[in-house]
């Protein structure tokens, strides 16, 4: 299966990409690095199971493109970044 983890970089957001990994499972990480590291998911992203993404959800063309064949989505973002958060098609 392929799932999105957004906030990936983030403390959670990493470790669950790692288990979804260890699982057999495809993963986009998609972070804007606000509060994520990108030395969380370093090793990650040398792998061919995951594809991470700079990027923020508030983007919905990303959002959408990202979305295309996917299982599944994890939503770990920080509280910082969720009080931020506006979504538009526009």
């Amino acid at each position: 299966m392929r799932y999105i983890v957004t906030g990936g970089a983030g403390f959670i957001g990493s470790h669950l990409a790692t288990r979804l990994v260890n699982g057999g499972h495809d993963v986009v990480i998609l972070d804007n690095f606000s509060t994520g590291r990108k030395e969380n998911i370093a090793s990650l992203c040398k792998g061919g199971r995951v594809q991470c993404v700079e990027g923020s959800v508030t983007d919905f063309q990303l959002l959408l493109n990202l979305f295309e064949g996917v299982d599944g989505v994890c939503p770990v973002v920080s509280g910082e970044t969720c009080a931020q958060t506006h979504i538009s098609s526009e």
